[in-house]
């Protein structure tokens, strides 16, 4: 009996690794890189005299407009000197990205953090290159992720990047002379994307897809979900887990059984190739340890990437694929339709400083998770009254 059970736990742990090798290899498969020349961190880039006419349009769809939820509320004077140009996309891009870093860098401080050339290795997980270019690129699950690893592969196959060369890649695979060089000279791109959207857009691709996908996160996650917040679950999760993989029935995790989850586990998660779809991008990214050069908004995506790449001078080679409006804006309304108030409280807690760090409007989301039952000014201060939340 005793060589039985063994046995039993023994393949148990082999199914529990391939597991993680599958989603493991679904992550990765998604990789690449990315540069230009570089400019000080923090002072604003002094890039080629470009206007609005400069810049690729093909992947900004027609009649589209930089929403303001997005933008800080002093955009930049305009330098334009030819009243018959257009607005100058060039001087307000340019202008947000002085206050998006100069706030990064305000927070940071009142945190205590500085940025380094020399963070350490697992810092640089997420940050891929391209050296042809100079170009680096640090992807945050959630955040368009699959297109800009379908870019940065386009730049590399278009550099001539292959597996077997040191051109380009994950920046953490390098030693540490090699990952400071290319810090302190590639140009750093993340983008960011509102924090509850990001949230919500994980659970739905990842619990709520019924395929596949679903069952290989409902394996990681949704056992230990079902038996914390499911009352008289231990029969249930016995059964499922005495059938053969392909033959369990969906656990269908609920939103709020999802909340709770993240709330109760990711203080104490490590961050991995499959938490980092739920952890704060602050943590994911290390925009505090990390000297970014550019803070792109996912809300701004089609306008802000052909920027970047236009002016990193990868227009030609990166190929960036039409940017599709997510769908997740539309349904935060219905989602948190059943969610007590008492947890929306602890989601914006827990994802304040991604608020604080990118300038995000926490009432706008206020108001999409409520709509025309916008609670009171009182119970919007206790919402947002994040006292004592000093460190990251």
């Amino acid at each position: 009996m005793f060589q039985t059970a063994y046995l039993k736990g023994f393949l148990g742990c082999i199914f529990a690794g391939i597991i993680v090798m599958v989603l493991l290899i679904h992550e990765i498969s998604e990789e690449t890189s990315f540069r230009v020349k570089p400019w000080n961190h923090g002072e604003i880039p002094q890039f080629r005299p470009v206007n609005v006419h400069d810049i690729n349009t093909a992947a900004i769809p027609p009649n589209i407009s930089i929403p303001s939820r997005t933008f800080s509320s002093g955009l930049p004077e305009r330098h334009d000197t030819t009243e018959s140009h257009p607005p100058n996309l060039t001087s307000t891009i340019l202008g947000e990205q002085r206050i998006r870093l100069e706030r990064v860098q305000t927070v940071c401080k009142r945190l205590n953090r500085t940025v380094s050339y020399t963070p350490p290795r697992n810092f640089t997980n997420r940050l891929l290159y391209d050296d042809v270019s100079g170009f680096m690129f640090g992807y945050i699950p959630k955040v368009s992720c699959k297109i800009w690893k379908r870019v940065l592969a386009n730049i590399t196959i278009a550099h001539g990047g292959n597996s077997g060369s040191n051109v380009s890649g994950r920046l953490s695979f390098l030693d540490d002379t090699e990952r400071e060089e290319r810090l302190r000279t590639h140009r750093k791109v993340i983008f960011v994307r509102e924090p509850i959207s990001r949230l919500l857009s994980a659970y739905i691709s990842k619990f709520r897809n019924g395929q596949r996908l679903q069952r290989w996160w409902e394996r990681v996650y949704g056992m230990e979900i079902v038996s914390r917040y499911r009352q008289d679950s231990e029969q249930l999760l016995a059964h499922i887990d005495s059938l053969p993989f392909k033959d369990r029935p969906l656990l269908n995790i609920t939103f709020l059984e999802f909340i709770r989850f993240i709330l109760d586990y990711a203080g104490i998660l490590n961050m991995t190739y499959f938490s980092d779809h739920f952890l704060p991008q602050h943590v994911v990214s290390h925009v505090c340890d990390i000297p970014y050069d550019f803070i792109g908004h996912f809300e701004n995506m089609a306008i802000e990437a052909p920027f970047v790449l236009d002016m990193s001078g990868l227009t030609s080679v990166a190929k960036l694929p039409s940017i599709i409006p997510s769908e997740t804006d539309r349904v935060i309304s219905e989602e948190f339709a059943d969610i007590p108030v008492k947890y929306v409280r602890l989601l914006f807690r827990y994802c304040y400083l991604d608020y604080e760090l990118f300038g995000y409007n926490r009432t706008d989301m206020l108001r999409q998770i409520f709509g025309d039952n916008l609670i009171s000014l009182d119970d919007q201060y206790s919402l947002f009254n994040m006292t004592g939340l000093t460190s990251l």
